[in-house]
């Protein structure tokens, strides 16, 4: 039987839906002649509402929780079955991170029924992801947390971005210090391994101890270069700007 796979990308839509009717205030002051009535904006948040409920919350916990192996599962058939799996991408894991923090921060109701799978999560990012040896959070791993070939052993910039984002949102939701510790040191390794001094930016792939991946010659393939791309440089200032606030707090 065809295996159709639900798109990890959903849980996207809490950027837009997580604060609700405060977020669509606050769009709404920006772009007013876009909103014809009241009517019509409170049609539009009761939708986005109902979507985040139904088609992210409701579906995808705890059902993605790996309670055998630790982070959380990506892959679903239709029928919200377990399907193949593809090993814990660390981007993946990083953003389910930083959706359970985000709901245990703006919806109070459901703080007690987060909380254990913030934690869940939590441990995986600092326990596992992150290189107990070498620093730095590895950029996928198998269905157990054992390196892999599919990803190998080495660091990608995208991945520690996200990485940093769980790690941050996690301690602003909990303020446990544990996750402040792990925001930093992954700041801290980012900035000391990918930070380009002589071209500006940050390098995209590096091994696992942190040395930048060269371009070969005649290599155009995704991986083994040094890159600069926009996408590549947007997570690590944007996940920087996540962690700025804080560190002030705590300053």
């Amino acid at each position: 039987m065809h295996c159709y796979y639900r798109s990890v990308g959903s849980v996207l839509i809490l950027v837009l839906s997580l604060t609700g009717v405060s977020f669509l205030k606050a769009m709404a002051d920006v772009s007013k002649h876009q909103m014809n009535s009241k009517g019509e904006y409170e049609k539009l948040a009761a939708e986005m509402e109902n979507t985040l409920q139904r088609d992210v919350l409701g579906v995808w916990f705890p059902r993605s929780v790996d309670k055998q192996n630790g982070g959380f599962l990506s892959n679903f058939s239709r029928d919200w079955k377990p399907a193949a799996t593809d090993g814990k991408f660390s981007v993946f894991q990083g953003r389910m991170v930083w959706v359970a923090a985000q709901v245990m921060e703006h919806r109070p109701e459901l703080k007690t029924q987060f909380e254990p799978i913030l934690a869940h999560g939590f441990t995986f990012l600092s326990d596992v992801l992150w290189d107990q040896t070498d620093g730095g959070f590895f950029w996928g791993l198998d269905e157990n947390g054992k390196v892999s070939e599919r990803y190998t052993d080495g660091k990608h910039l995208y991945g520690m971005s996200f990485g940093l984002y769980g790690a941050t949102a996690a301690y602003q939701a909990t303020k446990d210090k544990r996750a402040l510790t792990l925001a930093q040191k992954a700041f801290q390794w980012m900035d000391q391994h990918a930070h380009d001094s002589t071209n500006g930016g940050y390098s995209e792939w590096l091994t696992r101890k942190g040395a930048v991946v060269q371009r070969r010659s005649g290599d155009a393939s995704s991986g083994g270069r040094l890159s600069n791309r926009l996408q590549v440089d947007e997570y690590p200032h944007s996940s920087f700007g996540v962690i700025h606030p804080a560190l002030r707090s705590v300053a």
